[in-house]
């Protein structure tokens, strides 16, 4: 019975010994490894400088007993642990939104330059005449009920020697008069010039007279297909002020 007490009492002391001298070291050594792999050498000098400390508080705290005291110790290291991963890992998640949010406001103006250069390319192209639809600003009240005044129209491009087969009677058509003015008004009927070729007579929807000027198939742009009401009076604002200063 003795020798059991005695083995017991060995196998105590054996384990007291081991949690007063090895454990906390140990739980020590895996916490600053872990935050030298994660952290900085200033974290690892503090954590492992703070914690072997504390083994020389023991005689300030009596009331405690030593085995006490490491299983404290070790418990307060392994919670500075886990919070430590958790302060690591929501930098790290910060650090990689921000890394994101950098790339996408990198990427964004850059594709929202190249989107707003070819943007306006093809808006300089389309009113340039270049596709095949191209818009014209009514700019008077002469085809009123149709289109009216600061309409924007979409016209069809005529290719050049083709208004015969392509302009019918009732179509509106744009085309350029004398003095190089535009018009768009609508085809009433033929007639032939001297030399046979057909010339259109047009009128304005609002008007019941002619123009005086019958139009020749080379002065035919294009044939009105689709209108937008008041799209065009940005066009007639500044074209009044660019005609006041000219």
């Amino acid at each position: 019975m003795n020798a059991l007490r005695l083995l017991v009492y060995a196998d105590a002391s054996v384990s007291t010994v081991f949690f007063e001298t090895v454990f906390t070291s140990l739980i020590i050594s895996i916490v600053a490894s872990y935050i030298a792999v994660n952290g900085s050498l200033l974290s690892v000098i503090l954590v492992s400088f703070v914690y072997s400390m504390t083994l020389y508080l023991v005689p300030i705290v009596p009331s405690l007993r030593p085995l006490v005291w490491v299983l404290i110790t070790s418990s307060l290291l392994l919670i500075t642990a886990i919070i430590y991963n958790f302060i690591i890992n929501e930098k790290s998640r910060e650090t990689k939104t921000q890394a994101k949010r950098v790339v996408k406001y990198a990427k964004k103006p850059i594709l929202g330059y190249l989107l707003s250069i070819v943007l306006i390319c093809v808006l300089v192209a389309f009113f340039n005449r270049v596709f095949p639809v191209y818009p014209v600003v009514i700019l008077t009240s002469s085809m009123s009920g149709t289109f009216e005044r600061g309409s924007l129209v979409f016209n069809e491009k005529v290719p050049s020697g083709e208004a015969f087969s392509n302009v019918s009677e009732g179509d509106v058509i744009h085309f350029i008069c004398r003095g190089r003015v535009e018009y768009v008004h609508r085809v009433v009927s033929f007639k032939n010039d001297t030399s046979g070729e057909r010339q259109y007579i047009t009128r304005g929807d609002a008007s019941e007279l002619a123009d005086p000027f019958p139009v020749q198939q080379d002065s035919v742009l294009g044939i009105a297909r689709a209108s937008l009401p008041f799209f065009g009076y940005p066009y007639i604002f500044f074209h009044a002020i660019f005609r006041a200063f000219t």
